[in-house]
C-alpha cells in the first residue's frame, strides 16, 4: 500500500510542475512530437511542433559571447513554418528565420522557449494575435 502512496504523491507532483507553465487565451502550448488544437479569437488552430532545427542558446549557467537562438518547424492549420528565438541575424543580414508569420489574418509570435537543454521534455509557446 505504501508503494501505491508513493506513486500517487510522485503523479500529482509531475502533474504540479506540469500546470505550472501559463497561458493566456490567445496562446498555444506545445511539445515536442505533440499536437494541440485550441480555439482562439473566433477561430480553430491545431499547431504540430516537428522538431527543433537549431538549438544554440548559451546553456543556463555559463558565460557566452553570443546569445545564440532556438529554431523550430511546426505545422500550423497544415502550413510548414520555421520560427526562431533568440538572435536570428546570419552575419548582421536580414534574418532568414523570422520570430512571427502571418496566417489568416492572424500573427502568430513565438514566444517562449521551455526546457531548452533536453529536446525530448521542449515546449514552446505561441501567441496568436
Amino acid at each position: 500500500m505504501d508503494i501505491f502512496k508513493l506513486v500517487i504523491v510522485g503523479l500529482l507532483l509531475l502533474a504540479c510542475e506540469e500546470s505550472q507553465i501559463q497561458t493566456a487565451d490567445n496562446e498555444i502550448l506545445v511539445g515536442i512530437d505533440q499536437t494541440v488544437s485550441k480555439h482562439i479569437n473566433g477561430q480553430d488552430w491545431v499547431v504540430t511542433f516537428s522538431s527543433i532545427e537549431e538549438n544554440s542558446f548559451c546553456p543556463e549557467g555559463v558565460v557566452c559571447v553570443w546569445q545564440g537562438r532556438f529554431i523550430v518547424v511546426l505545422q500550423v492549420n497544415g502550413a510548414s513554418a520555421m520560427l526562431g528565438l533568440g538572435d536570428l541575424r546570419t552575419f548582421g543580414e536580414e534574418p532568414a528565420v523570422k520570430n512571427s508569420i502571418m496566417i489568416d489574418d492572424t500573427n502568430i509570435t513565438f514566444a517562449e522557449a521551455i526546457d531548452t537543454e533536453t529536446a525530448s521534455t521542449t515546449k514552446i509557446k505561441l501567441q496568436f494575435d
